[in-house]
This record gives C-alpha cells, sequence and structure tokens, in this order.
C-alpha cells in the first residue's frame, strides 16, 4: 500500500450476510504519507559568534550554510529558543538574527514549511521546539515540513555590577581617617568564571584611590 488517503466504510444491515436495507454506515479516513517523498531539508546553520558578552540588549545572528531544501511553494521561518526548555522566544522570516536582553542560552534554528501553515499553532514563550518538531514527519507527526533540530547555539554572557547605597553618605574624620563603608543592593549579575572587586574612586574624575 502505497502513499495516499484511504477510507474504510462499516455498513450494518437489517439482515445476516449483507442482506436487506443498510441501517447505518460510517467511515474513516487514513492519511499515509511516504517519508522519501518529502523533500523538504532546513539544512544547517552556523552562529557568527558562539559566545557574546552583553550589558543590555544584543543582537545575536547565525548564517545559513547552504544546505538547505526549499521547495516550490514552501517558506523559511527562522526560529530562536531559549533555555533547556528550548521555548520559543522570537521569529524571524527575513534573517537569522534576533535582538535580546540578558544572558543565558539560545538557539537559533530554520523551519522550512508548506505555504498556508498557519503558524498561529506556535505561540511565543510557550511553544517549544519539541512541540513543533512532533508535528514533523522528521519528529513522528504527519507533516513534510523540516526543522534544523541542531541549530546554532549562542550562549550570553551578562555580567552587571548592580549598585551600592552608602552606609553614611556624611562622615566625619576622626584623627584624621574615617572608615566608609556601602552594601550591594542585590541586583548584580556575576557569571560563572567571573569575580567581584569593589574600588575606592576619589572626586570628580574618578581616580581610583
Amino acid at each position: 500500500m502505497g502513499a495516499g488517503k484511504y477510507s474504510i466504510t462499516a455498513r450494518l444491515y437489517r439482515r445476516n450476510l449483507a442482506r436487506g436495507n443498510i441501517c447505518d454506515k460510517t467511515s474513516i479516513t487514513i492519511t499515509i504519507t511516504d517519508q522519501l517523498s518529502c523533500t523538504a531539508d532546513a539544512g544547517t546553520l552556523t552562529a557568527t559568534a558562539t559566545s557574546v558578552c552583553s550589558t543590555g540588549e544584543v543582537m545575536i545572528s547565525a548564517h545559513a550554510n547552504g544546505d538547505a531544501v526549499v521547495p516550490a511553494d514552501y517558506s523559511v521561518l527562522y526560529v530562536l529558543i531559549q533555555g533547556e526548555g528550548l521555548v520559543i522566544e522570537q521569529v524571524n522570516t527575513e534573517a537569522p538574527e534576533f535582538t535580546v536582553v540578558g544572558g543565558g542560552d539560545y538557539t537559533i534554528h530554520t523551519l522550512v514549511y508548506p505555504n498556508g501553515l498557519d503558524l498561529s499553532i506556535v505561540e511565543l514563550g510557550v511553544t517549544t521546539g519539541f512541540d513543533v518538531n512532533g508535528l514533523l514527519i522528521q519528529g513522528g507527526g504527519e507533516l513534510c515540513a523540516s526543522l534544523d533540530v541542531a541549530g546554532a547555539p549562542v550562549h550570553i554572557t551578562n555580567p552587571d555590577a548592580g549598585t551600592l547605597t552608602a552606609t553614611e553618605s556624611n562622615v566625619t574624620l576622626s584623627g584624621g581617617s574615617a572608615m566608609i563603608s556601602a552594601t550591594p543592593n542585590g541586583d548584580a549579575n556575576q557569571p560563572e568564571g567571573y569575580s567581584t572587586l569593589f574600588v575606592l574612586t576619589e572626586g570628580e574624575n574618578l581616580v581610583i584611590r
């Protein structure tokens, strides 16, 4: 049995051996897809930079390696996924590039899909890469489309010194000296492999003392 649509119909007759009038009938349709006939291939991507340091907004991007196959009546969608949960955060129909804020692990993927596909099935911040892949033939589903599962991973390091509050903003010298101090406000971000140094500066020119 080859690829195509097939119907199975059950009929209920008034008498045995299919004699008499038909009392009832029901049908089901089964679609068989030949995986070999699905030529869509998302190909692969290479990240422009696999590690990025940012203290605010940053653009991350990748470039296609030229090994994608986009059949006629198919389109390309670039998908940005974040974290171990592979949650889809952004999509881009133009290029594999995205602006993000904050640190973490991101991956840029390519999706080659048939025109007319209702993309509302992708809910940003909710739908995962696992969800999408499960709809495709390559993931055990029925849709002839292709997702670059490996994608182009990018790690963003986001060091942030945060802020301090002085213990006392005005201090009186005692014997020609004084102890001054401050308290961190808890809004710093010290990534793994980073250290914190407290620095004392003086005057408008902020000379390090």
